[in-house]
């Protein structure tokens, strides 16, 4: 990989994890739905959740709730939406992941893109200045 697209990559890493924090926190203290004619995406207490419906649901737009205080969905594994009938799917993921995922592979570019000084030992970063040893070659 050139100098150049590590440097996007690293960038964007940076970027993505930050975005990703900052979605997780933001969920924790406030709650924002989005319901559409059949769906239903919720972003809330540190948890995306995904509902479809076979019937029409008539309150559509988008909402904002805020907590109170900062919460964490209660146990986001095993939590059933109210109106959990036979014709109604969803799927939850819970964010806290995605900051890890992405922080990783940034953290392995960054470590990996660190330049040595001039004059130093690329393998350990020792000051070679005045060896006047072959090695410098």
């Amino acid at each position: 990989m050139s100098r150049r697209r590590r440097g996007i990559a690293e960038w964007a890493g940076t970027a993505a994890t930050l975005a990703a924090t900052v979605a997780f926190f933001a969920s924790v203290r406030a709650g924002v739905t989005f319901v559409t004619q059949h769906e239903i995406y919720r972003l809330s207490g540190g948890v995306v959740t995904y509902e479809w419906t076979t019937f029409r649901l008539s309150d559509t737009g988008l909402s904002l709730r805020m907590n109170r205080g900062w919460r964490l969905a209660p146990r986001w594994w095993s939590y059933f939406p109210p109106r959990m009938l036979i014709d109604t799917k969803f799927a939850q993921v819970p964010l806290w992941p995605l900051p890890l995922l992405a922080a990783i592979p940034t953290i392995w570019l960054w470590r990996r893109d660190r330049r040595t000084k001039p004059g130093a030992c690329a393998g350990c970063g020792y000051n070679l200045t005045g060896n006047t040893s072959a090695y410098l070659q």
